[in-house]
């Protein structure tokens, strides 16, 4: 079994507890949490938006949350971009008010609000930017055959083969035992998606043989007696999200890209897509929930999106 005290990704932040003891409907909603079974990249979002809030209703209101309106809401969203000591972008700024709805609507299903003041609540508008870190599909042989011949080596070539080739998170990645791997099928379990979803990847022949000579041959060599996790640390322990992103990041240097293993995620998202997959089973494959998560995935620049409609549309050429 995962031994939480190996992973200091499952404790919850400082300012998660901070948040806890302000009043007695943090304290409820953070128990909810909880309960939901997020992960600790969610749980630290939620944390410190929370945490940002509660302060401001000590200085700017009563301390309350139950007792804010919408006006109060607006207030607060204003004061972020105006007179918080950190400049908070639009993204960040459309993540509050995802924090602050998603708190006021269980404060309203609980009853512990007659109306719920941040249901109008409105999301900035967002650039449409295209992502810069997506990989060629040259760039993605290049930097899978970097590492070396070694058991660490082909540790690292699973990891960048799994990342780039199946599309887990980097999360979803630490937390696959030996035991979801299904090497005659090609197949590899992702127990805990976000959200506990649970979902089957796949990989290629290649990752295949990687596989089997890294469970057969390296994996004995690096792993402890007791570990289940597939991919381990350098200490032979369950490697941890943060391990993972340091491979990503040491490979991308080599070949001159600064990259994350979610920079592989979207890679593999566009690439499905331009290789002719739908966007239901794009979604499927990643664990998205929602369509609309995909299709930020996949975008493509405009001289892409030009040719792709030259080549498709019965009357673009005419």
């Amino acid at each position: 079994m995962r031994n939480p005290q190996d992973d200091a990704e499952l404790n919850p932040p400082v300012r998660f507890h901070r948040v806890e003891k302000r009043h007695a409907a943090f304290s409820s909603y953070c128990r909810h949490m909880r309960r939901r079974d997020l992960s600790p990249r969610t749980i630290e979002t939620y944390a410190d938006c929370l945490h940002t809030f509660a302060n401001w209703l000590d200085t700017h209101r009563d301390g309350n949350p139950l007792s804010a309106t919408f006006n109060d809401l607006e207030a607060f969203r204003l004061w972020l971009v105006t007179e918080h000591d950190r400049k908070v972008s639009v993204g960040r700024q459309s993540t509050y008010v995802a924090v602050l709805r998603a708190f006021y609507r269980y404060l309203h299903a609980e009853m512990l609000v007659l109306t719920d003041p941040a249901k109008a609540l409105q999301y900035p508008r967002l650039e449409k930017r295209i992502h810069r870190d997506i990989l060629t599909a040259a760039e993605l042989r290049d930097v899978m055959s970097r590492p070396a011949d070694t058991p660490r080596g082909l540790r690292d070539r699973v990891t960048l083969r799994l990342f780039a080739l199946s599309g887990p998170r980097a999360r979803e990645l630490t937390m696959v035992d030996v035991e979801d791997v299904f090497l005659k099928d090609r197949e590899m379990l992702v127990r805990k998606g976000k959200g506990s979803r649970q979902r089957i990847a796949f990989f290629d022949r290649d990752t295949q043989s990687y596989l089997a000579r890294y469970l057969a041959s390296a994996r004995p060599r690096l792993a402890r007696n007791d570990e289940r996790a597939l991919l381990v640390d350098n200490k032979g322990k369950r490697a941890t999200s943060a391990f993972l992103r340091d491979i990503v990041k040491y490979y991308g240097r080599r070949i001159r890209r600064n990259i994350t293993p979610h920079s592989f995620r979207r890679t593999f998202c566009t690439l499905m897509l331009r290789a002719g997959a739908n966007l239901k089973v794009i979604a499927e494959l990643a664990g998205h929930e929602l369509l609309s998560t995909t299709a930020r995935y996949t975008k493509v620049d405009i001289s892409e999106l030009s040719a792709i409609y030259q080549a498709a549309h019965p009357r673009a050429s005419r």
